[in-house]
């Protein structure tokens, strides 16, 4: 850990920051998936779509929660993940999420998002589950399959 990292803080409104720099770029589409036939959208067009697609969402948000005993969202710290969790919280507020936070430590991740994580926590109240893969494959729990020779 370097000494700019330890001393990086991350304010409460870090997920709804990194949710509206989205935003603003206008496209949360992979440009090698994109439909490069189609028009370009106007900018009200654009944001239209992107309520329709946080709306729909929050839809599949709310449905797991009802649906199932103990849901978890899965958090590694990227982009996909930050804006699932920011939905989640915006959907809830002001309540807590009636859900915990899960975190596959994979053995593998940077300070930094160990870090980023543990702020995100705190500055939410989340309720965190953390599983480790090593832990797992150390008590025979995860096998290695092999397919057909």
């Amino acid at each position: 850990m370097t000494s700019a990292t330890a001393s990086t803080e991350v304010s409460p409104s870090l997920l709804a920051d990194a949710v509206t720099t989205l935003d603003r770029r206008g496209t949360v589409e992979s440009s090698a998936l994109r439909d490069r036939s189609a028009e370009p959208r106007t900018g009200i067009r654009r944001l239209d779509h992107l309520r329709t697609l946080e709306s729909e969402s929050i839809h599949i948000i709310r449905e797991v929660v009802a649906e199932f005993e103990r849901p978890v969202l899965l958090f590694s710290g990227g982009k996909d993940s930050v804006v699932m969790l920011h939905l989640a919280i915006k959907d809830f507020l002001p309540a807590r999420l009636p859900f915990a936070v899960m975190h596959i430590d994979t053995g593998h991740n940077f300070d930094e998002v160990i870090e980023f994580r543990d702020q995100v926590v705190d500055a939410h109240n989340l309720r965190l589950v953390v599983a480790s893969v090593q832990e797992d494959i150390d008590a025979g729990r995860v096998t290695e399959q092999t397919g057909p020779r």
